[in-house]
């Protein structure tokens, strides 16, 4: 059984994509310090931001496959 490839997310998904993406990077911890919020506020956020982006590209996703890999090293 051949797979499809895949395919290419739209001009426009791309722009709102990155948008989000840029957000959570700048200007999130920009407006977080100018109002004095906490990290813990601000990371929670920037993640929100960053799982928003990553929805936009990939619609197909079912609403409970927000796990991601991640590596934790506690040194």
């Amino acid at each position: 059984m051949m797979e499809e490839p895949p395919r290419k997310p739209k001009t426009k998904v791309m722009m709102l994509a990155t948008g989000l993406a840029f957000s959570s990077l700048i200007l999130v911890p920009a407006v977080a310090v100018t109002m004095g919020m906490s990290s813990t506020l601000t990371g929670a956020l920037r993640i929100g931001l960053m799982r928003a982006s990553f929805r936009v590209l990939s619609p197909k996703r079912k609403a409970g496959d927000d796990a991601v890999a991640t590596d934790i090293c506690c040194h």
